[in-house]
């Protein structure tokens, strides 16, 4: 009898329908189906008997939207404007450096016209000639300029 009883109850709940609902919606360009769809999104009851949630209205959708488009198009412009702002200091960095090579190959030539050794020159023709004592004086007139005014004063 028991069997019975039970058999007769697993009819029964198998001829009953099922109380889930199952909805539909769109997400990204995709379909997606649910017993419970995200809120704010707009859904369509496939199977149940509830009614199907209230669409989201268009002002709030397009309103949600735009201000991701904002977020979107400012981080764009953020990230531009840390390109440009890297660009200009790796710029600057490379023009520091060959200014200090620079400075470094006057200080050089300085110290060799001050040292009294043999400075020599190539002319228009290609040949060398070295440098007299007036011609010496200029030229460490000229490279103590350059210095003082390019290299931080350092002779």
């Amino acid at each position: 009898m028991l069997k019975f009883c039970l058999a007769v109850l697993l009819c029964v709940a198998a001829l009953t329908p099922a109380h889930a609902e199952i909805y539909e919606w769109r997400e990204n360009g995709k379909l997606y189906y649910g017993d419970r769809p995200p809120a704010g999104v707009e859904a369509r009851l496939v199977r149940g008997s509830a009614p199907a949630r209230a669409p989201v209205k268009e002002e709030t959708a397009t309103t949600e939207t735009s201000t991701a488009q904002e977020q979107v198009e400012e981080m764009r412009i953020a990230r531009e404007n840390a390109a440009e702002t890297e660009a200009q200091a790796e710029e600057e960095r490379k023009r520091a450096e060959e200014l200090e090579q620079t400075c470094q190959r006057a200080r050089n030539q300085l110290a060799a016209l001050e040292s009294g050794q043999r400075v020599a020159r190539f002319n228009e023709q290609g040949e060398r000639e070295f440098l007299g004592d007036t011609a010496r004086q200029q030229e460490t007139e000229r490279i103590r300029t350059f210095i003082d005014t390019n290299c931080d004063g350092q002779t």
